[in-house]
């Protein structure tokens, strides 16, 4: 007897089954998803430093860092200075949200800079939203040689629902 034999094709149960096991697998992990976001954002020091070497151009760059696959940095405080906050400091800084290293100077990746140092920044929620794969960069201008600059804040870290869509279900 074949598997058509009586009107029935068995081979469309097999697809159907293999549909409805896609689906579910697609909505379990839409449901952790909303489960990670429900939990809030999560506060993250980021820090970083770099010393202008003696008798080198005077632009120098503090990465520090970005968020991993999935997940969403908003920059909530920026403090940019010496070696300490009583550290004065010559030059001026540009932060950049970028995916390249080193941003391009002065360009269109630029959110945000400041005039003098010591310097900080507080931002609302969404104003600097960093998606994986760009980083925080932050640059220095104009420093003196054999200077210690400094870049310390706090960002909040959340799942980017932008980047985790459902996959579309093949039936």
């Amino acid at each position: 007897m074949s598997d058509t034999s009586a009107g029935f094709d068995f081979g469309i149960f097999a697809s159907l089954k293999g549909a409805v096991d896609k689906l579910s697998d697609t909505f379990s992990k839409w449901i952790a998803q909303e489960k990670a976001y429900q939990l809030g954002a999560e506060d993250i020091p980021i820090q970083g430093s770099t010393i202008i070497a003696t008798g080198q151009v005077v632009t120098n760059y503090i990465d520090l860092g970005g968020p991993a696959y999935g997940n969403l940095w908003v920059l909530r405080r920026l403090i940019v200075m010496g070696n300490t906050w009583a550290t004065t400091a010559a030059g001026s800084a540009n932060v950049h949200m970028t995916g390249t290293f080193p941003p391009v100077s002065g360009g269109i990746t630029m959110v945000d800079n400041t005039s003098a140092l010591p310097a900080k920044a507080f931002y609302s929620s969404r104003i600097v939203a960093v998606r994986h794969p760009s980083h925080l960069v932050v640059e220095i201008v104009s420093g003196t040689n054999a200077q210690q600059y400094v870049a310390t804040g706090q960002v909040e870290n959340l799942p980017d629902k932008g980047s985790k869509l459902l996959e579309a279900v093949e039936f």
